[in-house]
């Protein structure tokens, strides 16, 4: 998007007690883009966590979580603005977190995406591929330690891997990250 974006989201929460949260997030986004066209994108999310000791700080940790993804976008020919089409997309994610120590993550992730749908039959050359793209998913396995240097400073070091099942061939990667968190605690 380019010019002119409008974007909500609308956050519900439960909390049965201190214990059990939920968490659903609804969310869109619109606006005009490049070609001066529309696009549009929405989700909605789900967030379940289980704390061991509640609202108080440490403790083991547990959540579950899956969103649902769809963006749609208005699209023109590049060399050929009376070509026009619409291309949309839908995706999906689902994880697990563990915290099983004070300072360690365990994380499971699933991301599947679906092939662009909308302008793949139209032979125009770059534009044809600007909107077509493949189905991909996605499993990651992450471990996440982190450092509490003082009540305003955090710091992670994640180690993950990824395996990506694309549509004509397998990528495996491993990451190495570091984060930075400066700021207040936690308001559980």
């Amino acid at each position: 998007m380019e010019d002119r974006v409008f974007v909500t989201r609308a956050l519900l929460g439960y909390n049965w007690n201190d214990f059990h949260q939920n968490r659903l997030g609804i969310n869109t986004a619109c606006g005009e883009n490049g070609y001066g066209r529309d696009t549009s994108m929405h989700s909605i999310d789900y967030i379940y966590t289980w704390r061991e000791n509640g609202i108080e700080l440490g403790g083991r940790e547990f959540s579950i979580g899956a969103e649902y993804f769809y963006r749609d976008v208005e699209w023109m020919g590049e060399n050929d603005p009376t070509l026009q089409g619409v291309t949309s997309q839908n995706s999906l994610m689902a994880y697990i977190n563990y915290r099983f120590h004070p300072q360690w993550i365990a994380g499971l992730r699933y991301e599947y995406l679906e092939g662009a749908r909308g302008g793949a039959d139209i032979h125009l050359g770059e534009t044809e591929y600007a909107f077509e793209s493949a189905e991909r998913k996605r499993l990651t396995l992450a471990l996440t330690r982190e450092f509490r240097h003082s009540d305003i400073m955090l710091s992670t070091i994640r180690l993950q891997y990824s395996h990506d099942d694309l549509e004509n061939e397998d990528a495996d990667s491993i990451w190495l990250q570091f984060g930075f968190d400066f700021g207040g605690p936690e308001i559980r």
